[in-house]
């Protein structure tokens, strides 16, 4: 998640969005699970790692506790950058409303009318807009661990149809023995299911098509 925040720069390189403000430094910035050596290696957002050991047999129990650990504070997350943002688009707006000349009187008619996104507009607002756009992200990545159980169908069946298949054999076999070089998504994201943890890997683009492949193959299974 912190790649997401790291893009949301101004001009200049600078973050517009205060990490310290909306993250909590003993958070879960991402996990490794060794499953041959049963433990997981949990990186917080203050950089400090720790080891947590797990009974045999128990990754996917562990992985579910740490996915949904991370699904809270990513909640939490949206709704700091959320708040943040409508305290500044709100007093940039006063601003813009007194450089144009019409008075801070006249502020609660306009945004009363429309006038909130309008006067938005008027003035450029790169540290807002960058956070529009970060919250337009957060969003759609909310959106697919929302849908997590049809995206990953939909990422298993965009895998394999990128696996070679033995068309010799009067049955078609399809060899699942080596993950295929030109798979659009990882080998631990095919495994594992699409979290928070490896949804950095995609970029906005790409989850843009993943949520409307995710989207129409909703569609069809409601139409069965």
């Amino acid at each position: 998640m912190q790649k997401y925040i790291e893009m949301n720069q101004d001009s200049e390189g600078n973050n517009t969005i205060n990490e310290k403000g909306i993250t909590n430094k003993k958070w879960i910035l991402d996990y490794k699970i060794n499953r041959e050596q049963h433990f997981v290696e949990i990186t917080q957002w203050n950089g400090r790692t720790k080891k947590i050991y797990f009974r045999s047999g128990g990754d996917k129990d562990i992985q579910q506790t740490l996915d949904k650990m991370q699904k809270d504070q990513f909640d939490k997350m949206v709704e700091a950058i959320e708040k943040d943002l409508k305290v500044e688009i709100t007093n940039e707006t006063f601003l813009n409303l007194v450089f144009l000349g019409l008075g801070v009187a006249a502020a609660p008619v306009s945004l009363l009318a429309g006038g909130f996104f309008a006067s938005f507009t008027l003035v450029s607002l790169p540290s807002a807009h960058l956070k529009l756009k970060l919250k337009r992200d957060l969003h759609l990545i909310g959106w697919i661990i929302d849908n997590k159980k049809d995206a990953d169908s939909v990422i298993h069946r965009d895998v394999d149809s990128k696996r070679k298949t033995d068309l010799s054999q009067l049955t078609p076999v399809v060899d699942y023995s080596v993950y295929p070089d030109d798979a659009p998504y990882s080998e631990e994201m095919y495994n594992n299911g699409i979290n928070l943890n490896n949804i950095s890997e995609l970029s906005t683009k790409q989850l843009q098509k993943l949520k409307k492949k995710t989207m129409s193959f909703q569609e069809k299974k409601r139409n069965k």
